[in-house]
């Protein structure tokens, strides 16, 4: 199963590096497009078993004035640091969550929390081929942990679509992990011991679509494919080695 992993994230990875020279004469893309509104929801797989997908609904706020944006559950400043590298600040929601209703395995345990972020990051590369670096943390004491993402990232243009595909890993620390997929000494049940996963290093694809059309409508998507370390699929509460999350917004430019 690992070495099947790796050989899709590999092929992938080469597919992005080739297919990312069909756009590389585009003129890039700058300044920013104002304010937009709309409505989306914001869904999720859950690794626990008999879990269904959790959806909520949300108003979608957008600006982008080249310097500050604001895309739904994500707001940040970035700035050029030099030619073709970019540096960011931000803060985003983290929808992720856990109920105990959300399972038989789960009844019993306390319910693990969404939260706020705080995040830096920097990207850099040619407009065809961009590599990103971000760390963040969490500030409701939540999860209390961190995560660091890598990706690498091509961006399509087809149509009115910007397309953007993506291929990366994702470290959580323990604290995240433990939060999330773990089961603490409180919880012990029949079948369900204590169990904490540690850190983990989970890859992950995702694709997301930006419509850019010349009227004031427009549709932004993306979802996200994570594999789970090992460690985490140990744990007792977890009968799946993956997760989906995504978010759809249908938008309005003001």
């Amino acid at each position: 199963m690992a070495s099947a992993r790796t050989c899709l994230v590999a092929a992938y990875t080469l597919a992005l590096a080739y297919c990312g020279t069909a756009i590389a004469d585009q003129p890039p893309t700058r300044g920013g497009s104002g304010w937009s509104v709309g409505i989306g929801a914001v869904g999720s797989t859950g690794p626990y078993p008999d879990s269904s997908t959790d959806i909520t609904p949300i108003p979608f706020l957008g600006y982008d004035n080249g310097t500050f944006y604001w895309r739904g559950l994500a707001a940040g400043l970035r700035t050029e640091l030099a030619d073709g590298v970019e540096g960011r600040g931000y803060l985003r929601g983290r929808m992720q969550r856990r109920r105990a209703s959300d399972s038989d395995v789960l009844e019993g345990t306390k319910d693990r929390s969404r939260t706020l972020e705080a995040g830096v990051g920097i990207s850099a590369g040619p407009r065809w081929l961009r590599g990103s670096l971000d760390v963040s943390g969490d500030l409701l004491s939540q999860h209390s942990g961190q995560e660091v993402r890598a990706s690498v990232t091509v961006p399509w243009l087809i149509g009115d679509w910007v397309v953007l595909s993506s291929v990366g890993a994702n470290w959580q620390s323990a604290e995240f992990a433990n939060y999330y997929y773990g089961v603490r000494t409180n919880e012990i049940g029949p079948d369900r011991p204590a169990y904490e996963p540690g850190s983990s290093l989970n890859p992950s694809m995702a694709i997301s679509l930006i419509q850019r059309s010349e009227g004031r409508t427009g549709w932004f998507i993306r979802i996200e494919h994570e594999w789970l370390d090992s460690n985490i699929q140990d744990s007792p509460i977890i009968d799946s080695g993956h997760r989906w999350s995504g978010i759809a917004a249908f938008t309005y430019r003001l």
